[in-house]
């Protein structure tokens, strides 16, 4: 006999045959002397608020883009939802949480294993089965920061694919790295409080290695632009052409050297618009939330995020108005985005001077080079990598230099060396090595997952042309929001989206 196995058997027996009246009495007693009802209530109702990222991030893409496309960015985000939630279910919450290396997690706690009454991590006041769907929520908002980057051209099911894969191996090593008593990140002394680096700085890298495998959009059919004919792509312009190849469906020349990237209006500004109020309202829950208890530092945090948000709006505005004489709602959508992520990683730790500081920089950073992805000559249609990317590196500069020792203690337990503020110089450096050393791991790993995932026959990550004139929503779903997306029609309805207006907004002319 296998005493190994015998002992295994014993202890799921055990498991299975737990007296309900040992439990309950076991979780009284944690509920008396160690766990917080009010903590775990914050904590529970902000997974709730923080869920509103989902349709969020889905109506501000889906806004921003061609009308053909708009339903398959809306039930892309509803699926890298579920999707992600198995992924952190299965293996996702234990590489990100459980003790291993420094910087990979273990699989000790894959599929909530080991998992019962016990805190979250040693002298938490909350057990981890309330820490669970929070932290999943993260990986969720991050995935779907990413997969928008597959705008009108990427296929809907391999990017789910490339989901679940970069939520493994990119952003749960990040998060160990990053928060994990053991991650190397962690052990140096580098600050991230919400998520500045394997949120956002991950997701705007990962978008910008997803866009440039990817390609450039091509132009309509009619176009006199040779830049992206069809022969770019090694196929004819009818619309029913599926030519792929079997061994995959990107075209490095599409992608690299000076080129083309057409531009096209979004086609519902005011969905975009709502989408950026429920991202703005849930951000306020996902950065105080991640305290994970209700104290005096939890305030801060929530001021922090409106206050720095508030004046990146009203910054970004501000430098629309002088440039163009004009402002744009997109522009204040994404002037509030770029606020909300450059106060991220440091929301916790300064004071309120201090995110107001990182709200301007960042929305001046951001706006400035809101055409980087047309100076890099890589089609990044919704600007993943210029507000999460850029600004995610923007924010951990600011923390650098105005995090404050004082705010971080007002819980009570946190302890920082501080910022350039307090005369600790070598936090910059700390920051430097965070926000590269994660902002190259995105970009090369990712970029690695999506031609991995495009060779696999039936995975092709890029439609064909004529599937991409048709629009993705007719590739892949039964429902359009345009009744007259059919080959027959399309041309004609490509020729009226691509008129240039009378008056041209400052909307169009920063697209």
């Amino acid at each position: 006999m296998d005493p190994l196995r015998n002992s295994s058997n014993a202890s799921i027996s055990l498991l299975m045959r737990r007296n309900a009246n040992s439990s309950m009495t076991e979780a009284n007693n944690l509920m008396k002397n160690t766990y917080s009802p009010a903590d775990m209530t914050y904590v529970l109702l902000s997974c709730v608020v923080v869920f509103l990222v989902t349709p969020g991030i889905a109506l501000y893409y889906a806004g921003m883009i061609r009308k053909r496309s708009a339903l398959s960015i809306l039930t892309q985000s509803f699926l890298v939802t579920a999707v992600i939630m198995v992924q952190w279910y299965l293996i996702g919450y234990s590489l990100a949480v459980a003790p291993g290396s420094s910087f990979y997690g273990s699989l000790s706690l894959g599929g909530l294993h080991n998992v019962w009454f016990d805190p979250y991590v040693p002298g938490s006041t909350i057990p981890a089965i309330v820490y669970f769907p929070f932290g999943g929520l993260f990986a969720v908002t991050t995935a779907q920061l990413l997969i928008g980057a597959m705008a009108e051209r990427g296929r809907l099911v391999p990017s789910l694919v490339i989901a679940f894969l970069y939520i493994t191996f990119v952003y749960c090593p990040q998060a160990y790295w990053t928060w994990s008593s053991k991650g190397w990140l962690f052990t140096m002394g580098a600050l991230d409080f919400a998520g500045g680096g394997p949120v956002h700085i991950s997701s705007g890298f990962a978008a910008l290695a997803y866009s440039f495998v990817l390609g450039r959009r091509r132009e309509p059919s009619f176009s006199d632009d040779s830049t992206n004919s069809a022969d770019d792509y090694s196929s004819s312009n009818t619309c029913n052409s599926s030519a792929l190849l079997p061994w995959g469906s990107v075209r490095w020349k599409n992608s690299l050297g000076r080129g083309h990237i057409p531009k096209y209006p979004p086609h519902n500004p005011a969905m975009a618009y709502l989408g950026a109020v429920l991202i703005w309202c849930s951000w306020l829950t996902f950065n105080s939330g991640t305290l994970l208890a209700i104290n005096l530092r939890t305030a801060y945090i929530f001021a922090n995020t409106l206050i720095s948000s508030s004046f990146a709006c009203v910054t970004w505005v501000a430098m629309d108005y002088v440039r163009y004489r004009k402002i744009s709602i997109l522009g204040v959508s994404e002037g509030a985005i770029a606020g909300l992520v450059g106060i991220t990683p440091g929301c916790g730790h300064v004071y309120p001077w201090g995110a107001a500081v990182a709200g301007m920089f960042t929305a001046v950073v951001c706006n400035l080079l809101h055409d980087i992805g047309n100076w890099l000559s890589i089609d990044e249609p919704l600007r993943v990598f210029n507000l999460h990317g850029i600004g995610g590196v923007m924010g951990s500069i600011v923390l650098g230099v105005v995090a404050h020792p004082n705010v971080a203690a007002s819980d009570g337990a946190t302890v920082i060396q501080g910022g350039w503020i307090v005369r600790h110089w070598v936090q910059m450096g700390y920051q430097f090595a965070s926000f590269t050393s994660v902002a190259a791991w995105s970009f090369v790993v990712t970029a690695i997952i999506c031609l991995l995932v495009d060779m696999v026959p039936g995975l092709q990550i890029r439609c064909t042309p004529g599937e991409e004139e048709q629009g993705m929503d007719y590739i892949d779903l039964v429902e359009q929001i345009d009744e007259k997306a059919s080959p027959a029609n399309i041309r004609v309805i490509q020729a009226q989206e691509v008129e240039e207006p009378i008056g041209t907004s400052i909307t169009t002319k920063k697209q």
